[in-house]
């Protein structure tokens, strides 16, 4: 039996199933004399990740280490809270400590394999989690529903609309928006890329806008509910 791997790059110990106790060899490869389940335990020397394969001959060896059993990561604020909270939580079948990055940061744990990022910026958000060798990760996407406080459409390509961040999350959303003095400037639809600046064709001046939402959310937080939010952003030129 064969594993393919270099005997520099990983380490090997081979057992068998009915004495898993007893190394039968530390080779890449090994010719067992008499019929029996084998299993081998792949060590990467450079990471020390370690994987128990049955049968090489058969399944392809990870050497990454194996993925959390049971991940999560979701938001645990109300929709357009002023501070987002997303929970990452490991529920594992061993002892095994996990650690967890945001975005692609430094990874962080605090030895309960649940970790809380505060102060999360609305938008798309990918959690990474793996054990505190390095080993077995695992990624979620979690979208935190907002809006963004100022834009500036000046046509430069960036920031040049404005609306609702993740509002294909919310349920058939309806979005107006005004003028301090409460006058209906623009109502937008989910589906649309925002709003311009603009009144009739004309560019409005620099100033505060205000927006409401009404929506319906579905979810473990909120429930399942109508809801209506009102707040104000900036334009600038």
């Amino acid at each position: 039996m064969e594993t393919g791997l270099s005997a520099v790059d990983f380490s090997f110990e081979w057992t068998e199933s009915s004495d898993p106790n007893t190394i039968l060899s530390t080779n890449s490869f090994f010719a067992p004399t008499i019929a029996g389940i084998y299993n081998v335990l792949v060590t990467d020397n450079n990471t020390t990740c370690s994987t128990e394969i049955g049968d090489p001959g058969t399944i392809s060896i990870i050497t990454e280490g194996s993925p959390p059993v049971d991940f999560t990561a979701e938001v645990i604020t109300n929709t357009f809270a002023g501070n987002h909270v997303i929970e990452a939580n490991i529920v594992s079948d061993n002892d095994t400590v996990f650690e967890f990055s945001l975005d692609n940061g430094v990874f962080v744990n605090n030895g309960t394999n649940t970790f809380l990022f505060k102060d999360v910026l609305p938008g798309n958000h990918i959690i990474t989690a793996r054990d505190i060798n390095g080993c077995g990760k695992a990624t979620i996407s979690v979208l935190v529903v907002g809006y963004p406080l100022l834009f500036t459409p000046n046509n430069d390509g960036y920031n040049d609309t404005w609306q609702i961040v993740g509002i294909g999350e919310l349920l058939d959303a309806k979005i107006s928006v005004f003028d301090r003095y409460g006058k209906l400037l623009k109502e937008l639809s989910p589906g649309s890329k925002g709003w311009d600046g603009t009144f009739k064709g004309n560019p409005l001046p620099p100033n505060d806008y205000w927006f409401s939402i009404a929506y319906k959310v579905d979810n473990y937080v909120e429930g399942k509910s109508q809801k209506e939010f009102t707040a104000h952003f900036s334009l600038k030129r």
